[in-house]
């Protein structure tokens, strides 16, 4: 039901003092080798005061796009974030599930999408047809799916610091969320 997720937000537990990257991920485990440049999202990226370093919850994969065509994206969204306010945001991610075609992807939902810029996904909708049936805000759990144990079930609560289009992991351009 679900496309395959390229993007993969890997977490920090805290009870086992493990600190995770961010990773891409075929079919649920890491590739090193892959070249993913060219390929772009936007996305949410949290405080990094879990250790969880380049976290993020992706808002819309994009795919490969043509550089020239990045003004588009970044001029809606600029003009979008002059009416966000800047402040605090607590965001839960505390519904475990599996997506993917596989349905093999561990993953934190945040049932909540109210507060996740939907005018702004719309928008981007309509340079960017998405591909996914509907949105479903996640961070991806670092484990494979037969790994995860019932304390990796525990609700992250996050707070977005900024908004970014990105390449890879090559930050393009980020808006700010916070007024920290």
């Amino acid at each position: 039901m679900y496309k395959k997720r390229e993007f993969i937000a890997k977490v920090y537990d805290k009870l086992k003092s493990n600190v995770y990257d961010w990773r891409y991920f075929e079919a649920g485990s890491y590739n090193p080798n892959k070249d993913y440049s060219g390929k772009y999202m936007v996305a949410f990226y949290f405080k990094d005061d879990k250790g969880i370093p380049n976290c993020h919850c992706t808002h819309k994969y994009i795919g490969e796009m043509k550089e020239k065509n990045i003004p588009k994206f970044t001029k809606i969204i600029d003009k979008f974030f002059l009416n966000v306010p800047l402040k605090n945001r607590t965001w839960v991610f505390d519904d475990f599930q599996l997506l993917g075609e596989q349905e093999d992807t561990p993953v934190m939902v945040s049932k909540i999408t109210t507060d996740k810029l939907p005018n702004l996904k719309g928008l981007l909708d309509m340079l960017v047809q998405d591909t996914w049936p509907e949105y479903i805000p996640h961070i991806t759990l670092s484990k494979k799916a037969e790994e995860i144990q019932e304390e990796d079930k525990k609700a992250l609560i996050m707070n977005p610091d900024y908004y970014a289009l990105v390449e890879g992991n090559k930050i393009i351009k980020k808006w700010r969320m916070t007024d920290e």
